[in-house]
């Protein structure tokens, strides 16, 4: 996905939306270009205009416009570009979004705890451009290739929640790997690999991609039993020689529901593969046939005191033979920080909890056109830390961008890199830019690219006073 300018992008997006009128069709893209300007998850906040504003209200209110409508071009156009020939990873994983202040919302359902909001379930589509000396891909983002989104029928078993309600829920578990069976084949010339958490460690999950052709990483959670021997995978993998060892720099982690917070630092790992046949567990029905696939397992060692030690058991069905080999599968599967990056981009970014919509019907329209700006910025932000260096195309934010940014802070020596612009976007919203920040986090980003909008919406304002004031005179 390219760096657009929002006029641009939202017409990119938007354009092709079938909405039953083409009014409505040019009226979201009005709104995307507004929202992808200024986000700030309240439609009031975003579109300042009353005319605007109410448009808005009336278009995510309209049954015609819902959430599979809104992302379905979108949906579309990655899905193409799957087709292409190439090596893609599709990461998927669910994150839930809350409004605590939508209490009167009769059809909004239940999530985590039972808070009011939604479940939203993605896959993220990304090309492999390359693969660094490290064994690091190199990714793009392409969109995003599905999105389910759900809540929990009834109320959660302590606040009177019924036996018949809950029977009669979907199976959750049936969300992991739908975009496999959503889509074509892959074609010849094309590699996929689904890369999911411990929480797609689902015996159909790995039947589904082998019979749609399609390659997996998921890390492991059940201690699944051998088909051919006694014991487990973990047993067999305890017992498979080492291949070697790496040492690398592990990232800072933010504590969350069930992990807690660590600080970057250095870590050995010792890396270990075997290949085993699994079958299949016993209370599946039917049952299905045994698969066979690789076991990557990566130990960290020596770890301070205070310190969960690293530990992930992966499963594949990629080649594992060498440490090499081996050691992609890990980096492959590290890429998953990228989606918990659109996770923070929908969430803290957009701002999508606080959506004042009525209904959950506009609020999930209102999540489909959020996605997808979320995905802008989360491109962005990686091509600044995969692609660093990269000269930013010249067509990439339009002129009168670049010319706010070098009155502000002077154009660089070597000329624009993602890197380098993504910090300067940043600066507007506060960031320091000192040689131990970093690279900014989304809060500043979503600042600066808020204001670095409105500083251009003005030049322009002032360019086109000029223009009509020299042809009066």
């Amino acid at each position: 996905m390219e760096v657009l300018n929002a006029n641009a992008w939202a017409a990119q997006q938007f354009g092709e939306t079938d909405l039953g009128d083409v009014r409505r069709t040019r009226r979201l893209v009005e709104i995307g270009a507004a929202i992808a300007t200024s986000p700030g998850g309240t439609l009031s906040a975003t579109l300042t205009e009353w005319s605007v504003q109410k448009r808005g209200y009336e278009l995510f209110s309209r049954d015609d416009v819902t959430h599979g409508s809104v992302m379905e071009p979108h949906i579309e156009a990655t899905c193409e570009t799957l087709r292409e020939p190439g090596e893609y990873v599709v990461i998927e994983d669910t994150s839930s979004v809350h409004f605590v202040t939508h209490l009167s919302m009769k059809d909004m359902g239940w999530v985590d705890s039972g808070q009011q909001g939604l479940h939203v379930h993605s896959a993220l589509a990304m090309r492999v451009e390359g693969w660094q000396e490290d064994g690091t891909p190199s990714v793009s983002i392409i969109g995003l290739a599905g999105q389910q989104v759900w809540s929990r029928v009834g109320k959660p078993k302590n606040r009177g929640e019924k036996r018949g309600q809950r029977r009669h829920r979907p199976r959750e578990s049936q969300r992991w790997a739908k975009v496999v069976t959503d889509t074509e084949r892959p074609p010849e010339g094309v590699r996929r690999t689904f890369v999911a958490d411990r929480e797609s460690d689902i015996f159909e999950v790995f039947v589904r991609c082998q019979s749609e052709g399609w390659d997996y990483i998921v890390r492991s959670k059940e201690p699944r039993s051998l088909f051919d021997e006694k014991g487990s995978i973990r047993d067999a993998v305890a017992r498979a020689d080492l291949l070697g060892t790496k040492c690398i720099r592990l990232r800072a982690v933010s504590a969350t529901l069930g992990r807690k917070a660590m600080p970057a630092r250095d870590a050995t790992l010792e890396v270990r593969s075997v290949m085993v046949t699994v079958k299949c567990p016993v209370d599946r029905r039917p049952q299905l046939a045994p698969v066979t696939m690789n076991i990557v397992e990566v130990r960290e060692v020596g770890a301070l005191a205070g310190v969960d030690p690293l530990h992930w058991i992966l499963l594949t069905t990629w080649e594992c033979a060498s440490l090499d080999a081996a050691w992609r599968v890990v980096q492959a599967y590290g890429a998953r920080w990228i989606i918990e990056e659109f996770h923070k981009a929908l969430k803290t970014g957009t701002g999508i909890e606080k959506a004042q919509l009525s209904t959950r019907h506009a609020i999930e329209a209102l999540l489909g056109v959020l996605s997808i700006v979320a995905v802008r910025l989360t491109n962005l932000k990686l091509l600044a830390k995969v692609q660093p260096d990269a000269p930013l195309p010249e067509d990439a934010l339009g002129p009168e961008y670049v010319e706010i940014i070098e009155a502000r802070y002077g154009k660089p020596t070597t000329g624009w890199t993602y890197a380098s612009v993504l910090i300067a976007i940043a600066r507007l919203g506060g960031f320091l830019a000192r040689k131990s920040d970093g690279m900014p986090g989304w809060i500043t980003i979503w600042r600066g690219w808020t204001r670095m909008e409105a500083m251009v919406e003005g030049a322009n304002l002032v360019r086109r006073n000029r223009r009509h004031v020299k042809r009066s005179g």
